[in-house]
């Protein structure tokens, strides 16, 4: 879930919208309705890893939100704050990216159209073995792509709603990842949950107001398209 990130004055846009992308479509990639579990709740992740842009002290921090048809996503590195709100029923959101290096700020509208990615190809192979994480007892797989592995420790307590999307690295699971551990060429980046919270989501996590001092970006070029 969590990714590598190259930002300054003269940032490649096509490199960073890759990032984005996986950040987003691992988000709405869920079927949901998995029976008695949670789907109201926010996890925070730390992400460690041998990868150039993971701060090697303290590490990254990400955090997913979940309330009903509504989504929040955060990711806070070394090089940048990132924020996405996405409202599947509305078939809108905003995503707010904050970059430390160059002090540029951008705000992106989204839309529906901006999600519909064609489903990749990969294979989930159950592995042996259970591990508790931030309270929850979690389930390990892993998920082969063309270009990466991804072992993935899940728990079936948790799970979104509302989430219709064509199905990305997660939305054959059961349940919600707690700790992804994920090998490509550029290293390994190891997300774990820290924490679970299931009770008083705010409804403001969700909120897509366009703070002062931000610029209004289109989708298109953070998708290294013109």
């Amino acid at each position: 879930m969590a990714t590598d990130t190259i930002l300054n004055r003269n940032v490649d846009m096509r490199f960073y919208s890759t990032i984005f992308l996986s950040l987003l479509l691992v988000a709405v990639g869920f079927s949901s309705h998995a029976q008695n579990a949670v789907s109201e709740f926010v996890v925070e992740y730390k992400v460690t890893g041998n990868n150039p842009s993971v701060n090697k002290t303290e590490g990254d921090y990400l955090s997913y939100g979940f309330k009903g048809s509504k989504m929040h996503m955060s990711l806070i590195n070394k090089m940048v704050d990132l924020k996405m709100v996405y409202d599947n029923e509305a078939g809108a959101g905003l995503l707010l990216n904050s970059m430390k290096m160059g002090s540029i700020n951008m705000a992106v509208e989204l839309k529906a159209e901006n999600l519909a990615y064609e489903k990749e190809e990969i294979v989930l192979t159950p592995l042996k073995g259970t591990k508790r994480i931030a309270g929850y007892k979690c389930q390990r797989l892993s998920i082969s792509t063309p270009e990466k592995v991804i072992e993935v420790w899940y728990t079936p307590k948790l799970k979104p709603q509302d989430f219709e999307f064509e199905g990305y690295y997660f939305s054959e699971l059961e349940g919600f990842p707690l700790m992804i551990v994920e090998t490509s060429p550029n290293g390994v980046l190891t997300s774990t949950a820290t924490k679970v919270l299931t009770k008083n989501v705010e409804d403001n996590l969700f909120d897509t107001t366009i703070p002062e001092g931000y610029t209004i970006t289109p989708f298109e070029k953070i998708n290294g398209k013109k």
